[in-house]
């Protein structure tokens, strides 16, 4: 059973994750944070997850600040990126930081899902359609 966070200061957002992580057989949902402060202070009392969804843009700290933070204090957590962005640049500076992966808020379920697997399986995931729109962005 892989073990998962979702970061996002926005409600609706990590609770319709969540529903979808946890329909899944072998995904659990074990932290559920507001932002990055409430993550580090739930990681002070609850075991890390395998994997941290975790959202870009949020107030006083963001989605790049996290992943370095977990990065330096939690090695063993695997970073998704995961935005509304399709902006290279930001792909670019959440793996940088440290993320695994990226997906985009408006991918399908599927992808969605595939994405958490990927990561945890072989350490890394770009959705295509991300890496098409950039490529015909360069052109």
């Amino acid at each position: 059973m892989l073990t998962i966070a979702i970061v996002d200061n926005h409600t609706l957002m990590r609770n319709e994750i969540k529903g979808l992580v946890n329909r899944q057989n072998d995904l659990r949902v074990t932290i559920e944070a507001s932002g990055g402060r409430d993550f580090i202070r739930q990681l002070e009392t609850t075991p890390p997850p395998d994997i941290a969804l975790v959202d870009i843009n949020m107030p006083h700290m963001d989605g790049y600040e996290i992943t370095v933070f977990l990065k330096d204090h939690f090695p063993s957590v695997k970073v998704l990126g995961v935005s509304f962005h399709h902006d290279d640049k930001v792909i670019r500076k959440m793996l940088h930081s440290g993320a695994c992966g990226y997906v985009t808020k408006t991918s399908d379920p599927h992808v969605f899902i595939d994405a958490i697997h990927a990561v945890a399986d072989n350490g890394f995931f770009v959705h295509n359609h991300i890496a098409l729109e950039n490529a015909k962005r360069a052109v």
